[in-house]
């Protein structure tokens, strides 16, 4: 028997049957929120069967506590608009499934009657997302990691191995001037020595900052700063009063000095308005850094450079944002990470 030889009431009862053999819960809600028709895939949502809620059951009282949270979305609907959002629902009888729920307005004669519900079970898809996040981020930190192993072998090299060799030249040159052999020229290249010996300690602490680890966060990033201000020649503000930030964890300290260290890298190469302030907050497991200047202009971060990229990494390992700071005269830059 084919469709077209079916009267209307075994399309409806097919209808109802294809109804209760699906497993998204599927129903319509008159303009006063009472239900109108279920199907059976509330019971195991719900623990309500379509005999207990057709012509019975509000809306409000179905959803218990999630009535509030999704009141905007039934709002809407009731005043036409489609509605399309994520909720996860807690079951009647344990655990909770992630759903994506669609309400579609059912407007007649440009008045709206009521509207039809569609929930789909999405938690497999849910977990899945959640699995290649993981993922992602694992692979995060094992390119951080390794950016950071790398960067503490170079600063070991530069300060157990050249430095040591120069800080020899330099006992050697010493000797000399005492013996005042060549005296002008010994000063000349025992002062050069002198400079890159320091040059050579301040790259050795900017690529593996063990004040961190010895005198704690503040005083790590103080430190850089004095010394980037002092090569630069930028006026550079810091402030952070928040104590409580001593006690995160050191990679989560290093990954905040890291993007510190970066912005002012990129900020040197292209400097606006002096000076630039750095204020740091630790609050309800969020590590806000903003960076601010005076100036009309934006702050340019270079995004194919290798700083902004790292960056982007850490940023993105810590589920957290950049945005751009446009108030009038104090623009910059605030990135916030979720710890």
């Amino acid at each position: 028997m084919t469709t077209s030889t079916l009267d209307n009431s075994k399309l409806d009862a097919m209808g109802l049957c294809v109804a209760d053999h699906v497993t998204a819960m599927l129903a319509y809600w008159d303009n006063t929120e009472i239900c109108r028709f279920a199907n059976n895939a509330y019971r195991d949502w719900f623990g309500k069967s379509k005999e207990d809620m057709i012509d019975k059951i509000s809306m409000k009282e179905l959803l218990g506590s999630l009535y509030e949270k999704n009141l905007p979305y039934i709002k809407g609907a009731l005043a036409g608009k489609k509605q399309v959002f994520e909720r996860e629902i807690p079951l009647f009888t344990s655990g909770s499934k992630f759903s994506l729920a669609t309400y579609f307005p059912d407007i007649i004669n440009g008045e709206v009657k009521g509207f039809y519900v569609h929930v789909a079970d999405i938690t497999h898809t849910k977990e899945l997302e959640a699995s290649l996040l993981q993922s992602r981020r694992e692979m995060l930190r094992n390119v951080i990691e390794i950016q950071e192993q790398e960067k503490s072998n170079i600063a070991y090299t530069l300060s157990d191995n050249i430095n040591q060799k120069l800080v020899y030249c330099k006992m050697v040159l010493q000797l000399q001037s005492k013996k005042n052999i060549n005296e002008e020229t010994n000063k000349d290249l025992l002062q050069s020595i002198t400079n890159v010996i320091e040059e050579l300690n301040t790259l050795s602490v900017s690529l593996s900052p063990t004040a961190i680890a010895h005198f704690g966060f503040i005083a790590g990033v103080e430190d850089y700063i004095n010394n980037f201000k002092t090569y630069h020649h930028i006026k550079i503000n810091f402030e952070c009063t928040d104590k409580n930030i001593e006690e995160l964890g050191m990679n989560d300290k290093l990954s905040a000095f890291r993007i510190i260290q970066n912005v002012l890298i990129l900020y040197a190469g292209n400097p606006l308005s002096e000076p630039l302030t750095i204020l740091v907050v630790y609050c309800s497991s969020q590590l806000i850094l903003s960076f601010i200047h005076y100036n009309e202009k934006k702050m340019l971060l270079q995004k194919e450079s290798n700083e902004f990229k790292d960056i982007e990494r850490r940023v993105e390992y810590y589920n957290g944002t950049i945005k751009e700071l446009l108030a009038d005269n104090e623009k910059g830059v605030q990135i916030i990470l979720n710890i």
